[in-house]
């Protein structure tokens, strides 16, 4: 049985539902029961884990899925449990499909402004050091500032995604200009004590 995507709205929610986004990510199925995993993006914006619903994008069109169970695996993934997916077969199915949900920032908020996410594959360059690497990934693992993963010559450096580092970022050019503090890209040189 098929669940009609407005039936799960709410009438205020109904009027928004353009403003559905993607949220994340069926990333695998989880044991033979039909358990899948989502993983949210690392922007944060919007958390579904508590939502009666899982909205997924199948074939174009948003499908709303009765969850029956959610365990939570750190602050951006979980493995959920629908009521219509019994078997790994099922599940595999939704694997790579959006998650949508509900963007509630208002809408007098800045619509230009770019999602932590969007970042990945953008070189990060520094005035006084020149080109540092690409970033490939976001560690939001650290509660108070998610961080740059950045593939450099040296290798792997990590990044606070902070603001006031950020001079700026040109989307064409997909480059984020920043001036990092002296001696962070060396950390790993430090001699032990």
């Amino acid at each position: 049985m098929r669940t009609d995507l407005d039936t799960i709205l709410t009438p205020g929610q109904k009027k928004d539902s353009a403003r559905m986004t993607g949220a994340g990510t069926v990333t695998k199925t989880d044991g033979t029961d039909g358990r899948i995993l989502v993983k949210l993006k690392p922007d944060g914006l919007i958390d579904i884990f508590d939502d009666e619903h899982l909205i997924v994008e199948v074939d174009g069109g948003a499908v709303p899925m009765r969850i029956t169970d959610v365990k939570r695996r750190g602050d951006r993934s979980a493995t959920i449990e629908l009521a219509n997916i019994k078997t790994a077969d099922q599940a595999r199915h939704l694997v790579g499909c959006r998650v949508l949900g509900l963007d509630e920032r208002d809408e007098d908020e800045d619509s230009d402004d770019l999602e932590m996410g969007s970042l990945i594959g953008f070189t990060i360059n520094d005035p006084s050091t020149g080109e540092v690497g690409v970033i490939e990934d976001i560690d939001d693992s650290v509660a108070i500032n998610p961080l740059f993963v950045v593939s450099t010559p040296s290798g792997e450096v990590l990044i606070p995604a902070a603001d006031e580092f950020v001079i700026d970022i040109n989307e064409e050019g997909k480059t984020l200009t920043m001036s990092l503090p002296a001696g962070l890209l060396n950390l790993d040189d430090t001699p032990e004590a």
